[in-house]
């Protein structure tokens, strides 16, 4: 979220270097997937910066759910999910983190769900294993038919592949029960976090400590749970906060809250 608009993304390697930060998630929309000769530039730039693509957003929405109930629907996001894996795997990224879907229903919806989703991620696989990517799929808000942390551990466990993990969106969570519940719940299956903050009712996107997570012991507990991965920052700036301070703030919350 630190470069919102696709044409900023010319700054993005010598402002990172700058700010220490190695590694990059980019958005589908950030970059002309289906354009090997852009891709090959902005790669080229984020190098010369020494700065990494780790991550890749897949694209999402009612219209692009792998996880719906009409199957021409969901052959269409299928099909958007493998031009942007083709394209995260040229960008030289390790991990893409998928939406589960945007179905919303009762206990039959939920079981349906889970049995398309799960079929879908099996559906990706051979992709994955072939451009050595990993798919984290991420915990929903409330209201979607996944958004309880055991219905989607029971989906992504069901799939049972290591190459098939969980995003753990804090933000999400945080609305749903709470960071330290979906932890507890997820487990070793946390292959990739995006952090953020709000004040329990809705998706804000807030700086840490802006909202009312309690950050203290995140850190360990994550470790607890075998993470040794990067934390992506998926937080809006604060207008009156410079890149710096943002990040100053987000490593000093991380850092008392384990100390």
């Amino acid at each position: 979220m630190f470069f919102g608009r696709p044409e900023a993304l010319r700054y993005a390697g010598p402002m990172m270097r700058a700010l220490g930060i190695p590694l990059l998630e980019l958005m589908h929309a950030h970059f002309n997937c289906t354009d090997p000769h852009e891709m090959a530039l902005l790669r080229r730039e984020l190098d010369r910066a020494g700065v990494r693509v780790h991550s890749v957003h897949a694209p999402f929405g009612p219209q692009l759910s792998i996880g719906s109930a009409d199957e021409g629907l969901r052959r269409h996001a299928l099909a958007a999910h493998e031009v942007v894996m083709r394209a995260a795997a040229r960008m030289g990224a390790r991990v893409v983190v998928v939406h589960p879907g945007y179905e919303v229903g009762g206990e039959e919806d939920l079981r349906r769900c889970q049995d398309t989703v799960r079929a879908s991620l099996e559906r990706l696989l051979p992709l994955a294993e072939q451009l050595d990517l990993r798919l984290a799929v991420e915990n929903m808000l409330p209201a979607h038919t996944l958004s309880r942390h055991e219905d989607l551990l029971e989906c992504v466990a069901r799939v049972d592949h290591p190459r098939v993990g969980i995003c753990l969106d804090t933000g999400h969570a945080h609305v749903v029960d709470s960071v330290e519940r979906a932890i507890e719940v997820f487990g070793a299956l946390i292959i990739h976090v995006h952090l953020h903050d709000n004040d329990g009712t809705a998706d804000q996107h807030l700086l840490p400590p802006r909202g009312t997570i309690g950050w203290n012991g995140f850190l360990a507990q994550l470790g607890s749970v075998g993470f040794q991965g990067p934390l992506t920052i998926e937080a809006k700036k604060p207008d009156e906060y410079t890149m710096r301070d943002m990040i100053e703030e987000v490593r000093w919350v991380l850092r008392m809250g384990d100390s």
